[in-house]
């Protein structure tokens, strides 16, 4: 799980840490930027840019070594409707485990 600011900044991740660890590497850490211009491709980058739930599955990602994730994020906007675009949360797995697609709550 993962949760960036409005620029796609890393606020904050949970999860195993040997998944934290994974191919993503020093992208996972505090204030990685995860927007598209800085990334490619990716689901937290793509949420912010067109403000709606997105799931990127494995190859669709433009960096290689996230080919081993699939992501569901979801902007987060001020409840009352009124305010800008807070961030992003995002869910992740390897596609290979489990169902292979899952889906931002």
């Amino acid at each position: 799980m993962v949760v960036v600011d409005a620029a796609g900044r890393l606020l904050w991740r949970d999860g195993r840490s040997s998944v934290r660890r994974g191919p993503t590497g020093s992208a996972s850490s505090r204030s990685a930027a995860w927007d598209e211009n800085t990334v490619g491709t990716n689901a937290i980058g793509t949420a912010l840019v067109v403000r709606k739930p997105v799931q990127v599955y494995s190859a669709e990602h433009f960096v290689r070594t996230h080919h081993a994730w699939t992501c569901s994020s979801s902007p987060v906007f001020d409840p009352r409707g009124t305010g800008p675009l807070g961030g992003v949360v995002t869910a992740a797995q390897y596609p290979t485990r489990g169902e292979g697609r899952i889906t931002t709550v």
